[in-house]
């Protein structure tokens, strides 16, 4: 989906809240869990909160000025002591298509 118009209403939310937008939700990328782990997944569902690969997301509700509507996917990469990096990932049209995006590339923990 990710309109031109949705992607700059998503890139606006991020600049007014940036400063105290705060992440509940981790993903691990695959490649963080190591490749002789035999069950990734609880690996990564136990361990990924630590890891140094962990990814901060937020799903976001945004609205363009033209009234269109979609879920903002952001990302928070870092550690605090070094600073978060904020990012919008890519604006989609329901919550469960940003969740699948995801899930093409990471797991959620």
């Amino acid at each position: 989906m990710s309109s031109t118009k949705l992607k700059n209403a998503a890139e606006q939310w991020l600049h007014e809240h940036g400063d105290t937008i705060e992440f509940f939700d981790r993903v691990l990328p695959f490649e963080c869990v190591p490749e002789d782990e035999e069950n990734p997944k609880e690996w990564a569902c136990e361990f990924g909160q630590e890891a140094d690969g962990a990814i901060g997301y937020r799903l976001q509700p945004v609205e363009s000025e033209t009234g269109e509507c979609g879920v903002a996917l952001i990302f928070g990469k870092g550690h605090s002591w070094e600073g978060i990096r904020l990012m919008v990932e890519g604006v989609y049209e329901t919550e469960e298509e940003a969740l699948r995006s995801i899930d093409a590339w990471s797991y959620r923990i």
